[in-house]
């Protein structure tokens, strides 16, 4: 039976200033490389100054570092926590070396995850999409209780998991065979200066359910409890109903605001309270607060309820070990080859010309090619609204009949063919990455942060390298970084 080991790696500590990993595999065993992961050990904390003891949804969001504190709206891929990569054996070498792979994988992974993949991945992604249901972002990084009494709590060790086969197509080996190949060596470089922990649950009176009206029935009643019913909604305000504790944004230790009109008695403003335990009987959902909002006589009470989540006065993911987990192999089949592609990449700018036209040299191997255009604000997505056309050739010979226009026919049609020759399905010709930040509607999920653009073509492979001449006309700022990546197949053999 095949079991998992963990190594560390070599670095006992790591931060955004000391951001690269070694992991060394001994040799000597034989080890299923695809099912095998890099876990970034992690975890959050909050600061409130009104409940020490209160609990937060905390996510990283990615972080542009060049300008301080600016945040971007992408959800990313965990992959692109990892910048560069490579990976050398005793006996054979190098095997892959791969810069900007935090760039390449969150493309790919946006063209070859449709956006019910990348939803139903939240369960392991450091950075989530607003839940569609329920209106809210469940991370990694607490135990949140929806029902009960049980009070919600951070976790003490979250692990970040990075694939190896996301980062390197040859860690999509099944087998490899340490005893032939010697030590391994697996270095990765991380981007912790782009990414930031932040709470991914906020307020907004727009999506939160409101509670129902309260009328006190006996003199020195005490209003502990907000119920929210699924019966019919008064005034035709859709925000009272919760029709099913799926829809319910609220959970056990959450620090909440309350405010409501009084009848009889004074209004509620901005009360803050903490939840203590959540009651769902099929037909109605019951807040019991830490502490009553107030005592109310006979036929007295509150309207128009309001309910706010509260925004911690500080959230950070904190980052404290990592290392490589490996899929041991009990019964091997003694594989003896490893087919992988790999990436070759030339990183350039533009300097914001109309008719950009450069040749770039290739390897005679490659058999696609992909230019990405990085974007200012986070650096990873291939965006410029600017591009308007483009045309390739290979040693001069083009490779269209005619400029390919960005959204056309022929566009979607090359993109799509060098995708599939790439080896992927392409599954999300939106091209958005997804919003991994916004609180307000599910609607918004794939309109933000915009649309992603990409050159691309299949490529036919030859002896020599080749010459890949590049033609882009575009409008307003003109073209300003572009990233060539050609894929390249190799062979590793053992």
């Amino acid at each position: 039976m095949d079991n998992y080991i963990k190594i560390p790696s070599s670095q006992g500590s790591y931060n955004a200033q000391q951001n690269i990993l070694d992991f060394y595999i001994p040799s000597g065993g034989v080890y299923n490389l695809r099912d095998s992961f890099i876990e970034l050990v992690c975890h959050a904390e909050s600061t409130d100054a009104t409940f020490s003891d209160a609990v937060y949804s905390v996510g990283l969001r990615w972080q542009n570092p060049p300008v301080a504190d600016v945040n971007t709206q992408t959800h990313f891929a965990n992959a692109s926590i990892v910048k560069n990569c490579f990976m050398s054996t005793e006996t054979r070498g190098m095997v892959e070396s791969l810069r900007r792979v935090d760039m390449l994988r969150q493309n790919l992974m946006i063209l070859g995850k449709s956006q019910v993949e990348e939803r139903s991945d939240d369960y392991l992604n450091a950075n989530t999409i607003l839940d569609a249901r329920q209106k809210a972002h469940w991370g990694l990084f607490s135990d949140l209780n929806k029902q009960g009494a049980v009070a919600s709590q951070y976790r003490d060790q979250v692990p970040i998991q990075i694939r190896l086969g996301d980062l390197m197509d040859s860690c999509n080996a099944v087998e490899l065979d340490t005893s032939l190949t010697g030590q391994v060596h697996v270095q990765v470089e991380l981007n912790l200066d782009k990414v930031k922990g932040f709470q991914s649950m906020t307020n907004d009176n727009n999506i939160l359910p409101r509670p129902d009206d309260f009328t006190a029935t006996a003199d020195g009643t005490q209003v502990q409890t907000l119920v929210f019913s699924t019966g019919a909604v008064t005034g035709g305000d859709v925000r009272r109903a919760v029709p099913l504790i799926d829809c319910s944004p609220y959970y056990v230790s959450q620090h909440i605001k309350v405010s409501a009109t009084g009848v009889g008695v004074g209004n509620l403003a901005d009360v803050s309270r903490k939840i203590e335990s959540i009651a769902w009987d099929g037909t109605s959902l019951t807040l019991t607060l830490n502490q009553s909002l107030g005592t109310v006589d006979n036929a007295q009470g509150y309207t128009n309820f309001v309910v706010e989540i509260v925004n911690a006065d500080s959230v950070s993911v904190n980052f404290d070990s990592a290392n490589v987990v490996l899929r041991q192999v009990a019964n091997p089949q003694g594989m003896r080859q490893i087919a992988f592609n790999t990436y070759a990449l030339e990183e350039d700018n533009g300097n914001e010309q109309l008719a950009f036209r450069k040749q770039y040299q290739l390897p005679g191997e490659a058999t696609n090619v992909m230019v990405l255009f990085p974007s200012e604000s986070d650096d990873i997505n291939s965006r410029n609204t600017n591009i308007t056309s483009f045309r390739l050739a290979i040693n001069n010979k083009f490779l269209t009949d005619r400029d390919v226009a960005v959204d056309s026919p022929l566009y979607y049609n090359q993109l799509a063919s060098t995708i599939q020759n790439m080896g992927f399905s392409p599954r999300n010709l939106q091209q958005n990455p997804g919003n991994g930040v916004q609180n307000t509607s599910p609607g918004d999920n794939w309109t933000a942060p915009g649309k992603n653009v990409y050159v691309a073509n299949y490529l036919q492979p030859q002896q020599s390298d080749k010459m890949l001449n590049v033609d882009i006309s575009a409008g307003g700022t003109g073209v300003k970084k572009l990233a060539v990546f050609s894929q390249v197949p190799r062979l590793l053999s053992l």
